[in-house]
């Protein structure tokens, strides 16, 4: 592949050297032909993920509310899609730990300071923890993740 000039809006295409064919880098991709840039799909997701209406988004991100949707709806569906392609090993291991609430960076008085490494004051699960859940498929394998 070598780069073979710029979209309209800006994106990188790249042409195969074997069949000459130009294509851009997000091919198959939720932001795959759009005109809106990288910086518009990362805010849309943002707004989304914090509930934000489609009136809402539209005005932030400078388009019509239909266009809005769209996006949003392509977005959907390629999560969709994503999570029906994701796979488990008939064998995975799932363990849980329970880690001491941390609130580095934040003075609150009603909590009192402590030092690393010090354990939770109270014997087994309470609210001062928090669970961290990992997951590992038997045998070592593993899917690698996909590129965006």
């Amino acid at each position: 592949m070598i780069k073979g000039g710029k979209t309209s809006t800006g994106k990188q295409m790249f042409r195969c050297m074997h069949c000459q064919s130009r294509f851009t880098a997000d091919y198959g991709t939720y932001s795959f032909y759009s005109h809106q840039s990288r910086e518009a799909w990362n805010e849309l997701i943002r707004m989304t993920i914090t509930g934000e209406t489609l009136e809402t988004i539209s005005n932030v991100l400078g388009v019509n509310i239909a266009t809005a949707f769209r996006m949003r709806h392509k977005l959907m569906c390629s999560l969709e899609d994503e999570e029906a392609s994701a796979r488990i090993s008939d064998q995975a291991e799932l363990d849980e730990k329970y880690l001491v609430k941390s609130h580095k960076g934040e003075r609150m008085k009603h909590v009192a300071g402590k030092k690393r490494g010090t354990p939770s004051p109270k014997r087994g699960i309470s609210h001062d923890q928090v669970c961290l859940l990992s997951g590992v498929q038997r045998g070592g394998g593993h899917e690698p993740a996909p590129a965006y």
